[in-house]
């Protein structure tokens, strides 16, 4: 097998930026996944914080396959 060339730093830091969106995607599913107690809105807005930073996510590991 052959080594494996190390990713370029933008590459690195475009990789750290998505896990800490994923990371703060579960941080607010999580109330919802073990039944706190909260009212419709605030369970809707949870969930579209989730569905955004997931969004992001996805947006900020799209740039590394440009480059």
């Amino acid at each position: 097998m052959t080594k494996a060339r190390p990713l370029p730093y933008s590459a690195g830091q475009a990789i750290d930026e998505a896990l800490m969106g994923l990371a703060n995607a579960l941080r607010e599913l999580l109330p919802l996944v073990k039944g706190s107690p909260a009212t419709a809105e605030e369970q809707a807005r949870r969930l579209a914080m989730a569905i955004h930073h997931i969004h992001e996510s996805v947006g900020t590991l799209k740039t590394i396959r440009r480059a």
